[in-house]
Protein backbone atom coordinates (compact mmCIF):
# COMPACT_ATOMS: atom_id res chain seq x y z
CA UNK A 1 0.00 0.00 0.00
CA UNK A 2 2.85 2.44 0.71
CA UNK A 3 6.05 2.92 -1.13
CA UNK A 4 9.13 0.48 0.29
CA UNK A 5 12.34 2.22 0.40
CA UNK A 6 15.27 -0.16 -0.40
CA UNK A 7 18.81 0.61 0.21
CA UNK A 8 20.50 -1.79 -2.89
CA UNK A 9 24.13 -1.68 -2.32
CA UNK A 10 25.02 -3.91 -4.79
CA UNK A 11 23.19 -1.64 -7.86
CA UNK A 12 25.78 -0.27 -9.80
CA UNK A 13 24.21 2.94 -12.64
CA UNK A 14 25.93 5.76 -14.03
CA UNK A 15 28.54 7.16 -11.27
CA UNK A 16 26.73 5.63 -8.14
CA UNK A 17 27.63 2.29 -6.09
CA UNK A 18 24.68 2.50 -3.60
CA UNK A 19 21.13 2.84 -5.07
CA UNK A 20 18.49 4.27 -3.41
CA UNK A 21 15.16 2.20 -4.98
CA UNK A 22 11.26 2.98 -4.70
CA UNK A 23 8.95 0.49 -4.78
CA UNK A 24 5.06 0.66 -5.06
CA UNK A 25 3.20 -2.03 -6.50
CA UNK A 26 4.03 -2.45 -9.84
CA UNK A 27 6.65 0.47 -10.14
CA UNK A 28 10.40 0.67 -9.30
CA UNK A 29 12.39 3.53 -9.47
CA UNK A 30 15.83 4.00 -8.50
CA UNK A 31 18.13 7.38 -7.67
CA UNK A 32 21.17 7.72 -7.03
CA UNK A 33 23.08 7.88 -3.39
CA UNK A 34 27.11 8.80 -2.92
CA UNK A 35 28.10 6.46 -0.20
CA UNK A 36 28.93 3.10 -0.75
CA UNK A 37 27.69 1.11 2.38
CA UNK A 38 25.30 3.98 3.00
CA UNK A 39 22.68 1.23 3.88
CA UNK A 40 20.85 2.29 7.43
CA UNK A 41 18.06 3.72 6.29
CA UNK A 42 15.21 5.51 8.35
CA UNK A 43 11.96 6.92 6.63
CA UNK A 44 9.63 9.74 8.18
CA UNK A 45 8.56 12.95 6.25
CA UNK A 46 12.08 11.90 4.17
CA UNK A 47 14.99 9.62 3.77
CA UNK A 48 18.07 9.75 6.29
CA UNK A 49 20.73 7.00 5.77
CA UNK A 50 23.37 6.26 7.92
CA UNK A 51 27.03 3.79 7.18
CA UNK A 52 27.12 0.22 7.54
CA UNK A 53 30.18 0.26 9.71
CA UNK A 54 32.73 1.96 11.75
CA UNK A 55 33.69 5.07 9.14
CA UNK A 56 30.48 4.61 6.65
CA UNK A 57 28.57 7.66 5.69
CA UNK A 58 25.23 8.09 4.24
CA UNK A 59 23.03 11.62 3.52
CA UNK A 60 19.56 12.44 3.33
CA UNK A 61 16.82 12.54 0.48
CA UNK A 62 13.25 13.70 0.25
CA UNK A 63 10.19 10.87 -0.21
CA UNK A 64 10.72 11.63 -3.67
CA UNK A 65 14.73 10.64 -4.04
CA UNK A 66 16.16 13.64 -4.35
CA UNK A 67 18.89 14.62 -2.38
CA UNK A 68 18.59 17.17 0.14
CA UNK A 69 22.15 17.91 1.62
CA UNK A 70 21.92 16.08 5.20
CA UNK A 71 24.80 14.41 6.38
CA UNK A 72 26.60 13.41 6.29
CA UNK A 73 25.63 10.31 8.92
CA UNK A 74 28.94 8.52 9.76
CA UNK A 75 28.43 4.92 11.95
CA UNK A 76 31.29 6.05 14.90
CA UNK A 77 30.19 2.48 16.25
CA UNK A 78 33.71 0.32 15.89
CA UNK A 79 33.07 -2.88 14.91
CA UNK A 80 29.75 -2.74 14.00
CA UNK A 81 27.40 -4.47 11.09
CA UNK A 82 24.28 -2.28 10.78
CA UNK A 83 22.51 -4.09 7.51
CA UNK A 84 18.79 -1.82 8.53
CA UNK A 85 16.92 0.70 10.32
CA UNK A 86 14.04 2.33 11.23
CA UNK A 87 12.42 5.18 12.96
CA UNK A 88 8.96 6.51 14.84
CA UNK A 89 9.81 10.27 14.07
CA UNK A 90 11.83 11.11 17.33
CA UNK A 91 14.63 8.91 17.04
CA UNK A 92 16.45 6.16 14.58
CA UNK A 93 17.22 2.43 15.22
CA UNK A 94 19.05 0.11 13.93
CA UNK A 95 20.22 -3.51 15.28
CA UNK A 96 23.66 -4.52 15.60
CA UNK A 97 24.60 -8.06 13.90
CA UNK A 98 28.04 -8.02 15.81
CA UNK A 99 26.35 -7.78 19.24
CA UNK A 100 22.49 -8.12 19.31
CA UNK A 101 22.04 -4.82 20.69
CA UNK A 102 19.07 -3.08 19.38
CA UNK A 103 20.27 0.78 19.14
CA UNK A 104 18.75 3.99 19.16
CA UNK A 105 19.90 7.75 17.75
CA UNK A 106 18.82 10.69 17.75
CA UNK A 107 17.16 12.12 13.81
CA UNK A 108 20.67 12.89 12.48
CA UNK A 109 22.03 8.68 13.53
CA UNK A 110 23.91 10.62 16.54
CA UNK A 111 24.28 9.89 20.00
CA UNK A 112 23.74 5.81 20.04
CA UNK A 113 22.52 4.00 23.16
CA UNK A 114 21.49 0.55 23.91
CA UNK A 115 17.53 -0.10 24.34
CA UNK A 116 17.76 -3.92 24.39
CA UNK A 117 19.75 -7.15 23.45
CA UNK A 118 17.65 -9.17 21.10
CA UNK A 119 20.74 -12.12 21.00
CA UNK A 120 18.49 -14.64 23.72
CA UNK A 121 15.49 -14.57 21.21
CA UNK A 122 16.77 -14.12 17.72
CA UNK A 123 20.50 -15.15 16.79
CA UNK A 124 21.86 -13.20 13.98
CA UNK A 125 19.31 -10.35 14.23
CA UNK A 126 20.06 -8.28 11.37
CA UNK A 127 17.10 -6.79 9.95
CA UNK A 128 14.72 -4.65 11.97
CA UNK A 129 11.35 -2.14 11.96
CA UNK A 130 8.84 -0.74 13.83
CA UNK A 131 5.36 -0.17 14.60
CA UNK A 132 5.63 3.17 15.36
CA UNK A 133 2.08 3.39 17.16
CA UNK A 134 3.12 0.77 19.91
CA UNK A 135 6.56 1.29 19.57
CA UNK A 136 6.94 -2.39 19.19
CA UNK A 137 10.20 -4.27 16.91
CA UNK A 138 9.97 -6.18 14.37
CA UNK A 139 13.67 -7.94 14.00
CA UNK A 140 14.71 -10.65 11.34
CA UNK A 141 18.08 -12.98 10.72
CA UNK A 142 20.81 -12.20 8.24
CA UNK A 143 22.58 -14.98 6.90
CA UNK A 144 20.82 -17.78 6.41
CA UNK A 145 17.59 -18.06 9.01
CA UNK A 146 14.20 -17.20 8.51
CA UNK A 147 12.94 -16.28 11.96
CA UNK A 148 11.25 -13.26 12.53
CA UNK A 149 10.73 -12.32 15.84
CA UNK A 150 8.10 -9.45 17.84
CA UNK A 151 8.81 -7.44 20.56
CA UNK A 152 7.95 -4.56 22.49
CA UNK A 153 9.28 -1.35 22.79
CA UNK A 154 11.66 -2.46 25.95
CA UNK A 155 12.77 -5.90 24.10
CA UNK A 156 9.76 -8.49 25.88
CA UNK A 157 9.68 -10.71 23.66
CA UNK A 158 5.99 -11.07 22.03
CA UNK A 159 5.65 -13.97 19.25
CA UNK A 160 7.53 -14.81 16.40
CA UNK A 161 7.58 -16.90 13.32
CA UNK A 162 9.58 -18.61 10.16
CA UNK A 163 9.38 -17.10 6.86
CA UNK A 164 10.76 -19.58 4.91
CA UNK A 165 12.55 -16.84 2.63
CA UNK A 166 16.28 -18.03 3.88
CA UNK A 167 18.83 -15.36 3.25
CA UNK A 168 15.81 -12.87 3.69
CA UNK A 169 17.16 -8.99 3.11
CA UNK A 170 15.43 -5.98 4.35
CA UNK A 171 12.47 -5.77 7.14
CA UNK A 172 9.47 -3.21 6.72
CA UNK A 173 6.16 -2.67 7.98
CA UNK A 174 3.85 -0.97 6.06
CA UNK A 175 2.01 1.36 8.88
CA UNK A 176 -1.20 1.87 6.45
CA UNK A 177 -2.39 -1.92 6.33
CA UNK A 178 0.41 -3.32 8.80
CA UNK A 179 1.56 -6.01 6.75
CA UNK A 180 5.84 -6.58 6.89
CA UNK A 181 7.34 -7.20 4.00
CA UNK A 182 11.29 -8.50 3.51
CA UNK A 183 13.23 -9.27 0.42
CA UNK A 184 15.65 -12.13 -0.84
CA UNK A 185 18.73 -12.09 -3.22
CA UNK A 186 16.95 -12.99 -6.32
CA UNK A 187 15.39 -9.33 -5.20
CA UNK A 188 11.48 -10.69 -4.75
CA UNK A 189 9.50 -8.62 -2.36
CA UNK A 190 7.79 -11.24 0.20
CA UNK A 191 4.50 -9.76 2.47
CA UNK A 192 3.22 -11.30 5.43
CA UNK A 193 0.86 -10.48 7.61
CA UNK A 194 1.85 -9.90 11.64
CA UNK A 195 1.06 -13.42 12.19
CA UNK A 196 3.49 -15.04 9.70
CA UNK A 197 0.89 -15.48 6.95
CA UNK A 198 2.53 -15.45 3.40
CA UNK A 199 0.25 -13.28 1.24
CA UNK A 200 2.26 -12.44 -1.89
CA UNK A 201 6.04 -12.35 -3.71
CA UNK A 202 6.37 -9.70 -6.14
CA UNK A 203 9.54 -9.97 -8.57
CA UNK A 204 11.10 -6.91 -9.32
CA UNK A 205 13.77 -6.22 -12.63
CA UNK A 206 16.34 -4.70 -10.29
CA UNK A 207 20.17 -5.76 -9.94
CA UNK A 208 21.16 -6.02 -6.48
CA UNK A 209 19.97 -6.40 -3.31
Amino acid sequence: TSTLYVMNYQELAGNTVTGLDLIQGPSETSFPTTYALGITIAVYGDVRTMGYSGGDQGEQFTLAGSPLGGGPYTNNIVNSQLHDGTTDGNYNYSVNYTTGDVLRFDRNWASPSVVFNATADILGAGYITMNAADGSFWISQWGGGDLVAHFTSTGTLLGSFNSGVVGSTGLALDPVDGTLWMGDYTFTLHQFSQSGTPLQSVPYAVQGS
